[in-house]
């Protein structure tokens, strides 16, 4: 569907590089239950089966996850799951790596998608 668009393409290129560890770190962060939401969202990239606006949304949600916006709130998920992280890990550092990596993705995929529209 979406197989040659530069969103799905950019979203290609990033994923097939760190596509890889970021089903773990939502599991860690978001639960098992969001961290299979972003494998069937890597799947969807790959095949080429999810729309741009699916993609955008897709690394919308993991963003959320990854930059810890709720960590805090006591009635979220997160903040218990996060508390049982050692901030002194490599997991911690490298979610904060993947947290600007895919921030930058995301300001990318928007240019992308304006400069289609334009």
């Amino acid at each position: 569907m979406t197989e040659g668009t530069p969103i799905a393409r950019t979203a290609r290129e990033f994923l097939a590089l760190h596509g890889h560890c970021l089903p773990e770190m939502i599991d860690l962060l978001a639960g098992v239950k969001a961290g299979t939401k972003v494998f069937h969202l890597i799947e969807g990239v790959a095949a080429g089966s999810l729309s741009d606006r699916q993609i955008m949304r897709g690394f919308d949600t993991i963003l959320a996850a990854l930059d810890l916006r709720h960590v805090g709130d006591s009635s979220r998920l997160q903040t218990a799951l996060f508390s049982e992280s050692d901030p002194g890990s490599d997991i911690v550092h490298d979610i904060c790596a993947m947290t600007e990596a895919v921030a930058a993705l995301i300001s990318q995929l928007r240019m992308s998608g304006a400069q289609v529209l334009a």
